[in-house]
């Protein structure tokens, strides 16, 4: 297994049950905040899309005292059936747990990963290609009035764009990046002034916040987990957070948010019998949650003071927190093994005889002293392994310091080996272990 493969194989064994940890944090944080409005909602709902995109690719533990590799002293190594360990890692202390699976079948599940990788990349690059190809197409020449609403809308907010129908689309969206655009389907104009002002006030909104390009950026970040069920639901809370927000500020733009969940309640009717399709924009009704957003709407927001906002701000930090330290001390490591070793060892061996295979390994005890000078390094430990699998005359052969060096000496008589074999027959085998204590 190449270094690709297996850092692809550790991002999806990490985010298999991260990205629902992360899920579960964001929703109780978001449960805390929506009382300030969907303004704070929205911003948790986004680290959380990040963050379960990000956290599985981090791979950091404190304290973590490794066996680097297992060498021969001399001789020729003859081929070595290598297999890989997936590792369950906690603090200096705790346990370990390992799943050992055949370098063939990790190699199966990276193959799939990426051509999983690859459609999820493909759909986006369609989406948008189709997006580019209905806005080329687009007709700009709209009816007067409704030019002449949008620029007093757009203006507004400050908002350069233009307007454009299209038959294309189901309902009215939000596209482009350096030059934005409003579609709207073909015989939209025909609605009230209401509904008309309605529908360009949030559309207007998410060009003033640049939600377009910020959807793109969300879809390429969350590329690597596309797959995960609970990265599906956290981009529907994400848009339905983003319309609430959008929601609110043409509310604020308009004759009141009772006025505007009228209208958004006949445009939904109207565009129920249209099809959909599936392309890069950004809608009004991009949330099915029509519900909730009515509620959040017709509720108001309650006023809440800096003491009330600041103990929300801490709560949410402090889960988020927790979450993101619990996910990065129990993450899964992926390792190369050699016959079976424990870790990451690499082995030489004689030209006739078989190097010993380690069977049960102790992990040695960081010294204190050295957590307080926040000390690294490596001691080097020669052995014999006899006939019988056992560890002999253990001693230094390059020193670190004499705490981690009876630590490591220790550790290392501990363990227990499956014993060389020459002819078929347990000889006993000098070997090397670099045992690496690490303060992170």
């Amino acid at each position: 297994m190449n270094a690709l493969e297996m850092w692809l194989v550790s991002y999806l064994a990490n985010a298999l049950w991260i990205v629902p940890l992360i899920f579960a944090a964001a929703w109780a944080a978001a449960r805390l905040a929506q009382r300030l409005g969907p303004g704070p909602a929205h911003r948790i709902w986004v680290f959380a899309l990040v963050t379960e995109a990000l956290l599985p690719a981090i791979q950091l533990h404190l304290f973590n005292i490794e066996i680097l590799r297992l060498f021969g002293l001399s001789g020729i190594s003859s081929p070595v059936h290598s297999r890989t360990a997936i590792t369950f890692s906690a603090f200096a202390g705790g346990h370990e747990r390992k799943l050992i699976l055949s370098h063939d079948a990790l190699a199966a599940i990276a193959t799939v990963y990426i051509a999983g990788l690859t459609y999820f990349a493909t759909r986006l690059a369609y989406s948008l290609w189709k997006t580019h190809r209905i806005a080329m197409r687009a007709d700009e020449r709209c009816e007067e009035r409704v030019a002449d609403r949008w620029r007093t809308v757009a203006a507004f907010l400050s908002v350069d764009a233009g307007i454009a129908e299209s038959a294309e689309i189901p309902g009215p969206v939000t596209v482009g990046v350096r030059r934005k655009l409003l579609l709207l389907p073909r015989g939209f104009a025909s609605h009230t002034a209401e509904d008309l002002d309605a529908v360009m006030a949030h559309e207007c909104a998410h060009m003033a916040r640049h939600d377009f390009l910020k959807n793109l950026l969300y879809s390429l970040v969350s590329l690597p987990c596309a797959f995960h069920p609970f990265l599906w639901l956290t981009r529907a809370r994400l848009s339905e957070s983003r319309e609430m927000v959008c929601d609110a500020i043409a509310a604020e733009m308009l004759d009141g948010p009772q006025t505007y969940a009228r209208s958004l309640l006949r445009l939904a009717s109207a565009m129920l019998e249209r099809p959909q399709v599936d392309i890069h924009a950004i809608g009004i009704f991009d949330a099915n949650h029509f519900e909730r957003r009515i509620m959040r709407l017709t509720a108001g927001t309650a006023s809440s003071g800096s003491v009330l906002r600041t103990l929300t701000f801490v709560a949410c930090a402090a889960i988020g927190f927790g979450t993101c330290a619990s996910a990065l001390t129990l993450r899964t490591e992926i390792g190369t093994e050699a016959n079976g070793l424990t870790g990451r060892a690499m082995a030489k061996e004689e030209a006739h005889p078989s190097m010993p295979v380690l069977i049960s390994s102790k992990m040695p005890e960081y010294p204190a002293e050295g957590k307080e000078a926040h000390l690294s390094g490596i001691c080097l430990v020669g052995l014999t392994v006899d006939q019988q699998g056992m560890p002999q005359d253990v001693h230094i052969l390059r020193s670190l310091r004499p705490d981690f060096d009876r630590n490591a000496v220790a550790a290392v008589q501990e363990y227990r080996f499956k014993p060389a074999l020459s002819e078929g027959k347990p000889v006993s085998r000098q070997i090397k272990v670099e045992v690496k204590f690490a303060y992170f």
